[in-house]
């Protein structure tokens, strides 16, 4: 973007529109990764040091395998408790 920027100065005119198509694209790429950086942020609390295709591939296997051991149950009675007696 710089380059077209430069030959912009220099008064090359050919290279106007393609400069502009370059912010263009440059901007919505940069939205689209604040984004993503925001959801995981939100949902690890964190933001990793590198987000690769193999990094979000990972990420959807882990959400997709999850814990499959059912719902969670809740007692409504106290469980009792043997005592160990020592003597």
């Amino acid at each position: 973007m710089n380059v077209f920027h430069q030959a912009g100065k220099e008064g090359i005119t050919e290279y106007i529109e393609v400069e502009k198509e370059t912010g263009r694209d440059y901007m919505y790429y940069t939205k689209k990764a604040f984004v993503v950086e925001n959801i995981i942020r939100t949902r690890l609390g964190y933001v990793p040091e590198r987000i690769t295709e193999s990094y979000l591939v990972r990420y959807l296997q882990n959400i997709k395998n999850g814990k499959k051991t059912g719902p969670m149950i809740i007692r409504t009675q106290r469980k009792e408790t043997k005592v160990n007696e020592k003597g």
